[in-house]
């Protein structure tokens, strides 16, 4: 016998199959398909994991700190997430998972479409803009702004608004083709000429007088100006308010609510029946329904379309609002799709309401 006959003939381990022993492929197999339902199984926990995170954020809002995080994460981000749980799951053939999983996939779906960007509005024309109303337009461009004038002049032709609110845009005031729009405008209109006003860190275009500019509140990264322009639809003023609340994510949005409602309070300013500006803070959100209680939001009344302003080329959040007050109504709000810089602009037609 050779060495090599004799080591092939010697016994293995108790227990152990030979390498080219028949049940030694399907252990194989086995083990292959053990490790690869764990993996699968930890992949959707994962996903799971990542819901349950957005659905906190829905609930909870931005009223604590950590439900602050949990709030940012966009609903498309919980459709992936659900999608790739689903198709996991069918290629597991676990169909009673599956079926919960896919329930809620088609649920979040339909709110996703229907209810929180009514897509299905935009089957319908819009309705046509009644008299009296006041078009507004707003567009947060932060600096240093790029040089915008071609698609603003774009806007400003096909939306005709009466009100444009810039923020940190300082030298498109100082665009030669902004300043002859808004002149011929006014002059269109019949109505005294009118300039580009400045206050940090808005550029305002007014088509109608404007009656009154103060700051209520420039502090921590909070701006509020109050601003009055003559009423279209009657003898008197429309009270708007601007507001430029802090980008930074560390900063609670619940100490910033209370505090900008604080300050508009102690400067009696909380009369406002129109609210303009980037909050930074999702629409809906707590601390928006916390400094202005008794506002809607445009959106909700006449929103067509994917509502969303930021980021401007793929935006995933509503980050900038238009309110409006009980005695006023939105008919029309948009979102133009400008992936200019790093927020969408948004328009709005608002009209008296009245009874």
């Amino acid at each position: 016998m050779t060495a090599a006959t004799a080591a092939s003939d010697a016994p293995g381990p108790i227990g152990a199959a030979p390498a080219g022993a028949p049940g030694a492929e399907p252990r194989r197999r086995r083990l292959r398909v053990r490790v690869l339902r764990l993996a699968a199984g930890v992949l959707v926990t994962l996903c799971d994991v990542g819901v349950a995170t957005w659905l906190v954020g829905e609930i909870a809002s931005d009223r604590t700190g950590w439900s602050q995080w949990a709030s940012w994460v966009p609903t498309p981000a919980a459709l992936a997430l659900l999608a790739v749980a689903v198709a996991v799951l069918a290629a597991l053939r676990t169909r009673r998972v599956l079926a919960v999983h896919a329930a809620i996939l088609a649920f979040v779906l339909v709110r996703f479409a229907a209810v929180e960007h009514r897509l299905p509005a935009l089957l319908s024309s819009p309705p046509a803009t009644p008299d009296g109303s006041l078009t507004v337009l707003h567009w947060t461009l932060g600096e240093p702004a790029p040089d915008v004038t071609r698609p603003l002049l774009e806007l400003l032709e096909s939306r005709e608004p009466d009100l444009v609110v810039l923020t940190d845009a300082s030298r498109v005031a100082r665009a030669e083709p902004i300043r002859r729009w808004l002149a011929d405008r006014a002059a269109a209109a019949g109505l005294p000429a009118a300039v580009p006003r400045r206050l940090r860190p808005f550029t305002i275009l007014s088509v109608r007088p404007i009656r009154g500019l103060e700051l209520v509140a420039q502090s921590d990264g909070i701006t509020a100006v109050r601003l009055r322009i003559d009423d279209p639809a009657a003898a008197t003023t429309v009270s708007i308010l601007l507001v430029d609340l802090p980008s930074d994510p560390h900063l609670a949005r619940r100490e910033t609510a209370q505090r900008l409602r604080r300050y508009l309070q102690e400067a009696d300013a909380t009369d406002a029946e129109i609210v303009i500006g980037d909050f930074n803070a999702e629409r809906g959100a707590w601390s928006v329904r916390t400094i202005f209680p008794d506002l809607r939001h445009a959106f909700d009344d006449a929103g067509r379309g994917y509502g969303a302003t930021f980021p401007a080329r793929l935006p995933t959040h509503h980050i900038d609002h238009v309110l409006v007050g009980p005695s006023r109504r939105a008919v029309r709000y948009e979102i133009p799709a400008v992936g200019l810089h790093r927020h969408r602009p948004q328009v709005a037609v608002i009209a008296p309401n009245r009874p």
